[in-house]
């Protein structure tokens, strides 16, 4: 049994080479993938001096609030940018002249007298007012990504004034999703007295569409070695096999010998942390191809445990993505350390004159509504004592 911050490194480590893959995506289908490369401005944002409110364009210099202001011409957005030689009414949007230096909103003078305007007393003249200066948002090649970025529906927009119809993103995993046990019964069904629902396949395949990375294939074993056995041969053709169940050490644990059988080495089988302690990790190279095999406990706590622990930072590095940082926060309340494995634990953040986070409710490390409504988890190490903070890890990694 090893340590969680050790199986981590080594799982890590174990990122096969096709990882950082690339490929081009259509814009629009690019919500939810990471950046394969850096994204840059591929010029000054706004490109020109651009008004920012319907009005006129001046030089202050010029202006004497006593007399009348001849306009020469009306500019319009799209309209080439000119040199100033005299005022202009223009509209939002429209490039400024080059030398004038203020836009009057058409609200505060008088246009009763056609192209001769007079200002208002209610007017408020500045250098730079109304204008939106050439590259005050972006300049030309300035970063506006980092690589390993996760696009969302706020960034569409600017992709798409930049040019990029076709974001450069990472290639994500293939994913297989298989449970075992013979007391598994589908979602839709109404379970015997010794039987449960599979919520452990619903529980993967929801946090693999929240990383958008989709499952290819999803499969329900029972307890039989000789006939899972073709089974998993078929599913570890997939970049990374996320198996349920089967993975202690009792009489129908079969998982982690078949896995052997089949040619996966075993990187390790247990860890240091509860729920969770029969995590079993390896990985299997054929053909240059590596695919990396979880088998996780079925306890559903376990597994709503090692996916932020492990798959989360396996993805975020499959993608190029950093890590997520956990917090260091005071425990509110009480709490008992186990002193042979760390436990990790349902949180809630809580603010006020003594913020912190505070341990929930549990009935144990099987209670599968214990996280509901939780922040994020603790991690209650062997050696805390009260007055130790405690290491928080926010639900999606903070996002």
């Amino acid at each position: 049994m090893i340590e969680y911050d050790e199986a981590l490194r080594l799982v890590l480590e174990a990122l096969p080479a096709n990882a950082l893959a690339t490929e081009r995506v259509p814009l629009l289908d690019a919500i939810g993938r990471f950046t394969a490369s850096p994204v840059v401005s591929d010029r000054s944002y706004p490109p020109f001096d651009r008004a920012t409110m319907d009005g006129y364009a001046v030089r202050l210099s010029d202006l004497d609030s006593d007399r009348p202001i001849a306009i020469s011409a009306t500019i319009f957005a799209g309209d080439a940018q000119r040199s100033f030689d005299s005022p202009v009414r223009i509209m939002t949007g429209a490039a400024v002249p080059v030398g004038a230096d203020c836009v009057i909103p058409r609200e505060e003078v008088d246009e009763s007298q056609g192209d001769v305007i007079s200002l208002s007393p209610k007017a408020r003249i500045s250098t730079g007012r109304n204008i939106a200066r050439c590259g005050e948002d972006l300049m030309p090649g300035e970063l506006i990504f980092p690589a390993g970025t996760q696009i969302d529906g706020t960034m569409i927009g600017l992709l798409a004034a930049i040019g990029e119809s076709h974001p450069l993103c990472v290639v994500s995993p293939r994913i297989t999703i298989v449970s075992t046990g013979n007391e598994i019964v589908s979602i839709d069904d109404k379970p015997q007295p010794t039987q449960i629902r599979n919520s452990n396949v619903a529980t993967l395949q929801a946090f693999f569409r929240r990383m958008n990375v989709p499952v290819q294939r999803s499969e329900h074993l029972r307890d039989d070695a000789a006939s899972a056995t073709p089974v998993l041969e078929e599913c570890l053709h997939t970049d990374l096999l996320i198996l349920s169940g089967g993975v202690s050490a009792g009489d129908a644990d079969f998982v982690p010998g078949v896995l052997r059988a089949l040619g996966v080495q075993q990187i390790f089988h247990g860890v240091a942390i509860k729920p969770g302690k029969p995590i079993w990790f390896g990985y299997r190279d054929v053909d240059r191809h590596r695919t990396l095999v979880f088998a996780l406990p079925g306890n559903p706590v376990a597994v709503q445990v090692a996916l932020p622990l492990f798959i989360e930072p396996l993805l975020r590095r499959w993608h190029g993505s950093p890590l997520s940082s956990d917090l260091y926060l005071p425990l509110v309340g009480e709490a008992r350390p186990d002193t042979r494995r760390m436990q990790i634990l349902p949180g809630r953040l809580i603010s006020g004159p003594h913020p912190g986070v505070e341990i929930l409710k549990t009935n144990g490390s099987g209670d599968i509504r214990a996280s509901v409504g939780s922040d994020g988890l603790v991690f209650l190490e062997r050696s805390w004592v009260p007055g130790d903070t405690v290491r928080f890890r926010l639900h999606g990694g903070g996002r």
